[in-house]
C-alpha cells in the first residue's frame, strides 16, 4: 500500500481544524473523515502524527491515532454517504451591505455555469418587498476563491434584484433607491440576508452544488 504524501496530510489537517472550529465533535471521527477526504489510503501512522503534532495533545494523539487505524473503527465510523464537502462551509448572518461591498470592490463573480437571468421586474419587486418586510427569503451561497473574490453559487436572481434596485431601475413601495432618505438607505443596507460561505471546492464540486440547488426542485403550478 502506498504511503500518504505530506501534502495530503497537510490538507487533511486544514480540513480537520476547520471542522473543529465550526463546532465539530468526536475528534477521532473528525480525524478519520479528514484523512479519508484527502487520502484514499491511511498510509503510515507516523506521517499523520508528524503533521498533526501541536494541534492535538499527546494524550489525544496516543488515544486517537491507533484507534482510527483499527479495522473495526473504519467499519463503524466511516460515513457511507458521499463525501461531506459542505462541512467546509459556514453560515453567516450578514446584511445586504455585504454583497453591495463585494460588488463595489470587484469581488462579486458570476461564474460561467450560472443560468441566464430570468426574473421579471414584478418578481424582483416582490422579493425586495419580502426582504424589507422581514419575511424569510432564504440564504445565498458563495465560494471564496484564493484571490478573495466571491463566486456566486446560489442566489444570483435575488442579488440581481437588489443590485437593480440600488441602480435605480424601478421603485419599491413607491420609492426608487435614490429617493430614499439617509436613514432609510441605512435601514435597507442593514437588512439581514444570511449566506453560506464555502472554500476550497474544485470547479466540478461547485458546478455540482449549483446544479443541485438550481434544478433540484419541481416548479410550482398555480392552484387557480
Amino acid at each position: 500500500m502506498a504511503d500518504t504524501t505530506l501534502s495530503e496530510a497537510k490538507e487533511a489537517l486544514a480540513d480537520y481544524l476547520h471542522v473543529v472550529e465550526i463546532g465539530g465533535r468526536e475528534p477521532a471521527a473528525i480525524l478519520l473523515r479528514s484523512i479519508k477526504r484527502f487520502s484514499k489510503r491511511c498510509g503510515r501512522m507516523e506521517i499523520w502524527r508528524e503533521v498533526f503534532e501541536g494541534h492535538l495533545t499527546q494524550e489525544e494523539m496516543d488515544e486517537t491515532f491507533p484507534l482510527i487505524f483499527e479495522e473495526r473503527f473504519l467499519q463503524t465510523h466511516m460515513i457511507q454517504f458521499p463525501e461531506l464537502t459542505w462541512l467546509r462551509g459556514s453560515t453567516l448572518n450578514t446584511v445586504v451591505e455585504h454583497g453591495l461591498s463585494l460588488r463595489r470592490n470587484d469581488r462579486w463573480i458570476i461564474p460561467d455555469y450560472q443560468r441566464p437571468l430570468v426574473w421579471t421586474e414584478e418578481q424582483k419587486i416582490k422579493f425586495l418587498e419580502s426582504l424589507i418586510l422581514g419575511l424569510p427569503v432564504g440564504s445565498y451561497t458563495i465560494h471564496r476563491n484564493e484571490d478573495y473574490t466571491c463566486e456566486v453559487i446560489d442566489g444570483q436572481q435575488r442579488w440581481n434584484a437588489i443590485f437593480n434596485y440600488v441602480d435605480d431601475e424601478f421603485p419599491v413601495f413607491g420609492y426608487k433607491f435614490s429617493e430614499l432618505n439617509d436613514r432609510t438607505k441605512i435601514f435597507f443596507e442593514s437588512l439581514q440576508f444570511p449566506h453560506r460561505l464555502v472554500t476550497r471546492l474544485t470547479y466540478e464540486e461547485r458546478v455540482e452544488a449549483y446544479e443541485r440547488m438550481a434544478y433540484g426542485g419541481t416548479p410550482h403550478e398555480p392552484k387557480f
